[in-house]
């Protein structure tokens, strides 16, 4: 007995199944929580920036360095005045004060700087800006930025500044990273809420202009509500398992969700609704749609699932986290499209056409008939002239494809969200007023296997000042032996080694003698190419200045610059691995499907090469807005969804060739597969692209930038690499698929209806 016989026989008992499922997760599972995403290390736990917090912590007693609150105040058109001042330093009592606020539990171990602890630097002083129109509260915390625990004390702080009366005209900010952090995770709830709101009114729309039918429509919809729910409720209960629920990972989910399910949905519905165009009856026209769209759909949605999957093996926390999520997404949509949507159909029968009847009317179903006059003309170019098309067509991919490959990657995380966010405005602030190096110092952490005397220390300090000062792209160095700065006199730093030594000691040296520390002001951004250069040129100069001097000692780095690299080294690492290993995992799918390694290659590689001119067009348009480059996260993204979601549709077409070269040679059959499947998997593909694309009303730069990259690339897989270059290589190679899996085109002698 067929699966489309099963289905139909119970079609009531599949849906009570399902709606029971869902049911039953809505009683007993709690709502995911919102926050959840941020309680976790996005950087491996063995990564050197994590060493280095750590090393910093054993050695100075301090557990105040893993991230900070940033309270920047401006009076732009004045110099800040003394009750300015005043309120200011009442406010940051008022933060550390554990009678005052909300969630003073977590304040134990933190340390604040203001701008009265460092006035005896005078003009020097980093918390007041030159113009004096600026000053900045430091609020150091003993919680990692992505906690819970640090966003809860950034709502505290902003709690206080909204009840505290400062003196008009004195506008404040909260950032650092730990604001950056609380307000990231608001930006992408938000962003979360607004994406998924325009995927279902662009699905609504999309289905409606496919079907004209507004049952045709529902169906889908309703299966994606019911899968919604399940899913959601299933990734709660994986939280014991080590799962994650944050925004990134459920707004992955739902998307794929809604293009995937929706996609499948349209090509079962069109395999039913073309077996009725025959004039079959409809239970033999529903088995036969079913068992003939099985295979395509269990094919895409496995051989996807296993692409993406891949994502679970990297070391980044935001990629290893959405993996799961995704394949879940993907598994339980294939499910759903071969039982749920099935027995949804087979219980409404033809009126899901409504108010068409394609059993009697032909005249309103165009769109899937040879003659559809569109595709009919775009297939006798393709199978007439495949050599010229195939090379007019990858001439028009080159130029941005080779773009691709010479892109450099933005990795400024706090220009990513929007002005009206606090954060946002805080770094605009501080950019205002200090230089762009003095947003963030690079700390460098001196560890010695022993204890040294302090006089070793100090020249040892002297010599890294002097060895590192003309660095290019180093402002200043402040450390044991320059507490003022290598661009200060060298008589005041002896003054205030001479005035305040044992204050500079105990800031700089560790109570042990066994570490020192210094820190490196840059001129660029601490999150540019450049800081991050200068950083590795810094460290290099010091293990060869203390190798000079034959001082043992290990280098610890941390600070935004030294995170940023870390994060560089370790998404890069992440990106070929997980290329690699889904390209890989794919083509192995792909080979044993349709058991043609030939055109295996070819359709990995086309989707491969789609990707490259997706990223150069939208390298193109970006920088054409004013952005200066892509997001890092994009690369990753946009690869490993489009590569495997592209797959989809060659698959689809692949397995309709299958069919088709039952009855014709490979030309006759490529036109008529192209023709039958171009009107249905080109709807597919403007729902995908709709679904991905719609990421672009949201609140945080990277996602508007990937929304589009991937609403762009679907369309060009959809209606570049599918229809031209695929069909264009079958007919110039004569691929058969004369040995492709049997179940993928079973003949209809087979099936039982």
């Amino acid at each position: 007995m067929s699966i489309g016989t099963i289905i139909y026989r119970f079609r009531w008992q599949t849906g009570a199944v399902w709606l029971l499922a869902m049911a039953a997760l809505l009683v007993f599972v709690p709502p995911p929580d919102p926050k959840a995403g941020l309680t976790r290390d996005l950087l491996p736990p063995d990564s050197p920036f994590y060493r280095a917090l750590d090393v910093y912590t054993e050695r100075f007693g301090d557990k105040s360095g893993k991230s900070e609150v940033v309270v920047v105040f401006e009076r732009p058109d004045a110099p800040l005045s003394s009750r300015d001042l005043s309120d200011i330093e009442e406010l940051a009592r008022r933060m550390m004060d554990p009678g005052i606020g909300i969630h003073a539990d977590l304040l134990p171990d933190s340390t604040i700087r203001t701008p009265k602890s460092l006035q005896e630097m005078g003009d020097k002083n980093p918390l007041i800006s030159k113009d004096r129109k600026a000053a900045m509260v430091c609020l150091f915390l003993p919680h990692k930025d992505t906690s819970g625990e640090a966003a809860r004390v950034v709502d505290r702080v902003h709690a206080l500044i909204d009840e505290y009366p400062l003196a008009a005209g004195l506008h404040t900010a909260v950032t650092g990273s730990a604001g950056f952090c609380r307000d990231y995770l608001l930006a992408n709830e938000r962003s979360h809420d607004k994406t998924i709101a325009l995927t279902v009114v662009a699905v609504i729309v999309v289905l409606l202009l496919v079907y004209r039918a507004p049952l045709g429509a529902a169906v889908p919809l309703a299966a994606i509500g019911i899968l919604t729910v399940i899913t959601t409720k299933l990734t709660v209960l994986g939280e014991g398992l080590g799962l994650s629920t944050g925004a990134a990972e459920r707004m992955f989910m739902l998307l794929l969700l809604f293009g995937a399910g929706v996609d499948y949905s349209l090509l079962f519905i069109s395999r039913y609704k073309e077996y009725l165009l025959t004039g079959r009856a409809a239970r033999e026209a529903f088995v036969l749609a079913l068992d003939t769209s099985l295979g395509a759909i269990a094919a895409s949605a496995i051989t996807t699932a296993a692409g993406l999957g891949t994502l679970c093996l990297a070391r980044f926390g935001i990629f290893r986290d959405v993996g799961p999520a995704i394949v879940l997404a993907l598994l339980a949509s294939g499910l759903a499209t071969l039982t749920l949507v099935p027995a949804m159909v087979a219980i409404i029968g033809p009126r899901i056409f409504w108010p068409q009847r394609p059993d009697r009317d032909m005249s309103g179903l165009a769109g899937l008939l040879p003659q559809d006059r569109g595709w009919r003309f775009l297939a006798n170019r393709v199978t007439r002239r495949p050599g010229w098309v195939l090379l007019l067509t990858l001439a028009v991919l080159a130029p941005p494809a080779l773009q691709a490959t010479t892109l450099s990657w933005c990795y400024d995380a706090h220009s990513s969200l929007s002005a009206h966010y606090s954060a946002r405005q805080g770094m605009d602030i501080i950019r205002r007023h200090w230089s762009d190096g003095e947003i963030s110092h690079a700390k460098f952490l001196v560890v010695s296997p022993a204890s040294q005397p302090v006089d070793r220390w100090i020249l040892t300090s002297m010599k890294l000042a002097s060895d590192l000062r003309d660095t290019p792209g180093l402002a200043d160095l402040r450390g044991l032996s320059t507490p003022l700065g290598v661009r200060d006199g060298g008589i005041s730093n002896v003054a205030a080694l001479l005035l305040g030594g044992g204050r500079v000691q105990s800031e700089f040296l560790s109570q042990d003698r066994r570490a020192m520390w210094f820190s490196a002001t840059l001129e660029n951004a601490p999150q540019s190419p450049e800081a991050m250069a200068c950083v590795e040129r810094l460290r290099a100069a010091s293990e060869k200045s203390l190798a000079r001097v034959a001082f043992p000692a290990e280098i610890h780095i941390s600070g935004a610059t030294a995170e940023t690299m870390e994060l560089r080294d370790v998404t890069q690492s992440d990106f070929r691995r997980v290329s690699i290993l889904s390209l890989s995992v794919m083509f192995l799918i792909v080979a044993i499907l349709l058991r043609d390694i030939v055109l295996s290659v070819f359709m990995v590689a086309s989707t491969v090469v789609g990707y490259l001119a997706t990223l150069g067009v939208s390298y193109w348009i970006f920088t054409w807005l004013g952005s200066p480059g892509l997001d890092w996260e994009v690369q990753v993204f946009l690869f490993i969804v489009m590569v495997a979601v592209g797959q989809d549709y060659n698959l689809f077409f692949a397995v309709r060739l299958a069919q088709e070269c039952r009855n014709d040679d490979v030309t006759s059959a490529t036109h008529r597969a192209l023709v039958q499947t171009g009107r249905v998997i080109s709807s597919c593909g403007l729902i995908m692209a709709a679904t991905l694309g719609s990421m672009v009303v949201g609140e945080v730069k990277m996602l508007q930038q990937l929304g589009f990259a991937l609403g762009l690339g679907m369309l060009i897989d959809t209606f570049v690499v599918r229809p031209l270059l695929l069909p264009c290589f079958i007919v110039l190679t004569r691929r058969t698929l004369s040995k492709a899996a049997r179940f993928l085109h079973p003949p209809i002698e087979w099936l039982s209806v």
